[in-house]
């Protein structure tokens, strides 16, 4: 007989060899520009991290001073999580619940983080509308996601049906970014595409200048689209008209 056991980032990322959300908050928080929010308005500055995982990010805006909440399917995560807001004194607001059928009043948050959760959703269409519903006049996306990835698929040993590899149903490049979240009502501003190559091994950036830079690019997607290893992601950040 099979027993349900909802999914524990916490437990997932103990295993040294996959990437944690965590390689993240460095090159997210360089796009917030967090520096350029006074201390003394961090506590009324509203931020909504969507599908936090295990919950870096959420720790280390909380203690910078913002106000902040998250929204996450797993209730086990929720659970250790406030655990460990209790012991290590932050304060965060988490909700278990689905970004789709969100409990957000419309125009509610400054920032919305939403990392590598968009490739998963069936309607990003829907996604988009629903982020830009809760976001204020002006208030600031940031989203991440595989770069122009090529999804694989393999055979789902219960259905025997072809099922895209990691649960990934979509690709984008920049210009899908653009394009949808344009139709949303937001307006694009930066971008970081990181290759977790160069991440990995810090010795191979002095090489990474142009138009070496394009070469390095170029070989990164291909490696990753034949083999999966060193997956190359977007960032990018909006702004709600």
């Amino acid at each position: 007989m099979s027993v349900y056991r909802e999914f524990n980032y916490l437990d997932y990322y103990k295993n040294e060899e996959r990437r944690g959300d965590s390689s993240l908050d460095k090159p997210v928080l360089s796009l917030m520009n967090i520096n350029s929010y006074p201390q003394g308005q961090r506590s009324e500055t509203r931020i909504l991290d969507v599908g936090f995982g295990s919950g870096s990010l959420l720790k280390t805006l909380s203690k910078q001073g913002f106000q902040m909440s998250g929204i996450e399917i797993s209730g086990a995560i929720i659970v250790s999580l406030k655990k460990e807001a209790e012991v290590e004194k932050f304060k965060v607001d988490l909700i278990k619940g689905d970004i789709l059928n969100s409990p957000f009043p419309d125009n509610h948050f400054d920032i919305v983080i939403a990392l590598e959760i968009l490739e998963h959703i069936f309607s990003p269409q829907k996604m988009a509308k629903e982020l830009s519903r809760i976001l204020k006049t002006g208030g600031v996306l940031i989203v991440s996601t595989p770069y122009q990835q090529k999804i694989k698929y393999e055979k789902c040993v219960f259905c025997h049906r072809l099922t895209p590899r990691d649960a990934h149903l979509h690709s984008f490049s920049e210009k899908d970014l653009r394009e949808l979240f344009k139709e949303a009502g937001f307006e694009a501003e930066k971008k970081k595409i990181c290759f977790s190559k160069i991440d990995k091994f810090p010795f191979l950036k002095i090489f990474y200048i142009f138009p070496i830079a394009l070469f390095l690019d170029w070989l990164d997607l291909k490696i990753s689209n034949k083999t999966g290893l060193f997956p190359p992601f977007i960032i990018m950040k909006f702004r709600r008209k």
